[in-house]
């Protein structure tokens, strides 16, 4: 019979072909599982960052309740009605005297405008006021 045989270089090409797509399978198993392991860190990292800004709103809502159940709670004592009832309704206790002081408005500050007129018009420095009412040049 006649036998062919193979040189080694052929059997070696024939044998390397195998290798090559079990390496190509073996790169891209690793590929994906590697994926895989970004995705999963990636999602434990977004799970625990709503995490914490949850913690932080729940720690900023309980703050909140206990501001608001102290101002609840002051509300309904007796000094705060009295206060409100003496600001708002203007009662007073029946044997206290109530004094009302009227307070003149404030004098307001003037616009950029109304002060650049008066630097238009030259005022006279003081102690040229003074030697015109020494002068008797003032009237």
């Amino acid at each position: 019979m006649n036998e062919v045989q193979l040189s080694p270089k052929t059997q070696k090409k024939n044998s390397s072909a195998p290798k090559i797509v079990y390496n190509v399978l073996i790169a891209l198993a690793c590929v994906y599982i590697f994926f895989l392991l970004y995705q999963s860190v990636y999602f434990n990292y977004q799970t625990s960052k709503k995490i914490r800004v949850l913690k932080s709103e729940l720690a900023n809502s309980e703050i909140d309740l206990k501001r608001f159940e102290s101002l609840n709670a002051y509300y309904k004592t007796w000094e705060f009605q009295e206060l409100e009832a003496r600001k708002k309704l203007g009662f007073k206790m029946p044997d206290e005297k109530v004094i009302q002081v009227q307070v003149e408005e404030s004098v307001q500050p003037q616009k950029p405008a109304e002060q650049k007129n008066e630097s238009t018009t030259r005022q006279k420095p003081n102690y040229e006021k003074w030697l015109d009412y020494i002068s008797g040049k003032q009237t």
